[in-house]
């Protein structure tokens, strides 16, 4: 459980391994997601001052925690005005730190765009009318509106075509699966064109 401390381990990884194994692939880049369930704005900007002033690593991409929309993490779950509010606090604490870094958010699960057989789409729970993601984009769009200056840089949708409700993982399921990915793409497509001016 993340409430407590665990003294009983000491972790083989650390923040500079994973930076030194990370180089040991060709092209790949790091996503690193910040702590927002029980971290500060001021605890994320000192991770990119860590990394990207003090030890020179140039990682470009920062994530504003990870599904935060869901009960299952650390901080959630919580609603999109709350999420919007905070994530603007790191964006602007991280950004202040290092200019050229992109902050990612909110990293959500796909069914926000696609309703299950019989189910519906989740709403945001703020009067709004607007599903979760959009009422998100809509208040962050308001905020960088208001202060002049763009604060996210991009969002992380998930999939899972490998969480079978029923029936034996195979192939043919994971791909019936992943389907949908494309319908969620184009609607967050334009969920951005109507929330965001960039």
């Amino acid at each position: 459980p993340g409430n407590y401390p665990r003294l009983d381990w000491t972790p083989e990884w650390t923040f500079d391994r994973f930076v030194q194994w990370m180089k040991g692939i060709p092209g790949a880049e790091a996503l690193i997601c910040v702590n927002y369930g029980t971290g500060t704005p001021e605890e994320a900007a000192a991770w990119v001052r860590y990394a990207n002033i003090e030890k020179k690593y140039g990682i470009r991409r920062w994530h504003v925690g990870n599904e935060v929309d869901g009960s299952w993490e650390e901080g959630g779950p919580a609603d999109p005005a709350q999420y919007a509010a905070r994530f603007a606090e790191f964006a602007r604490a991280m950004k202040a730190v290092d200019p050229t870094i992109e902050v990612y958010g909110p990293s959500t699960f796909s069914i926000e765009f696609i309703a299950p057989s019989g189910g519906k789409v989740r709403q945001s729970g703020r009067g709004d009318g607007l599903t979760w993601m959009e009422s998100f984009l809509a208040r962050i769009g308001a905020i960088e509106r208001a202060g002049g200056k763009r604060l996210l840089d991009g969002v992380d949708l998930h999939s899972y075509p490998y969480w079978f409700e029923s029936g034996s993982p195979s192939v043919e399921n994971m791909l019936h699966m992943a389907q949908g990915m494309g319908i969620a793409f184009d609607t967050l497509k334009a969920m951005m064109a109507r929330r965001l001016d960039d």
